[in-house]
């Protein structure tokens, strides 16, 4: 199953910063329970997360949508597979995993701030990923990076079957988790630097590369 239409990180801190209400990045309207198992985050989004999103991506109203059992048992596994600091930070800092039926995009990270200004992590997936194979999710991504101006040009990703396109989105959504809660880059968006400041991790790197948020150096 080829997830059309689907990209594997939605872009969308600019849409989500001229959005005008982010009251759904507080904590407060979530429920929490950090001594639960990765697994037992998987549950219902709420309302104010739904909307808001529905809202930015100019889509009719999301549905929250539920994995069958066969579904959390690939979940479950696939979370296992995190390499251990992903693991570490998300069982202190993920608030919950949830899936949208149509959401635009395969998946998302998106930090929460909590009431002492720290900050916490939500992963948002099109459970659309759940029903591919890893080979099929990684050749759709590889194929979206041409113009098909030619059919009989394919590119294909032969990998392991045992493992769902899950896997790989979930890979590069938690690596965003880390990076909001670590801060290796100086500030992810707008919003975050108005909330915290900028990083102590910034680096000449950075500096050298970046002018502004998405304003690369004219020199780079």
């Amino acid at each position: 199953m080829i997830i059309a239409g689907s990209v594997s990180c939605k872009s969308g801190s600019v849409v989500r910063e001229q959005q005008p209400d982010l009251s759904y990045k507080r904590i407060e309207n979530y429920d929490t329970d950090f001594d639960k198992d990765l697994i037992e985050r998987v549950g219902m989004p709420p309302e104010i997360v739904l909307s808001y999103f529905s809202r930015a991506d100019n889509m009719p109203a999301y549905t929250a949508y539920k994995p069958t059992e066969a579904e959390m048992s690939i979940i479950e596994k696939e979370l296992e597979l995190l390499p251990l600091l992903h693991r570490q930070i998300l069982e202190k800092r993920l608030v919950g995993i949830y899936f949208i039926e149509n959401f635009l995009g395969s998946g998302l990270a998106d930090y929460i701030i909590g009431d002492d200004g720290t900050v916490y992590t939500i992963l948002i997936f099109n459970p659309r990923v759940l029903q591919s194979s890893l080979s099929e999710y990684v050749s759709y991504k590889e194929n979206s990076c041409f113009i098909r101006d030619d059919s009989s040009t394919r590119v294909e990703i032969e990998l392991s079957e045992t493992f769902s396109g899950f896997l790989y989105i979930l890979l590069h959504e938690s690596t965003h988790c880390i990076d909001y809660v670590e801060r290796f880059t100086p500030w992810v968006e707008p919003h975050m630097l108005r909330v915290q400041g900028p990083s102590q991790r910034d680096t000449s790197f950075t500096r050298r590369v970046w002018k502004d948020y998405s304003v690369l150096n004219a020199s780079v």
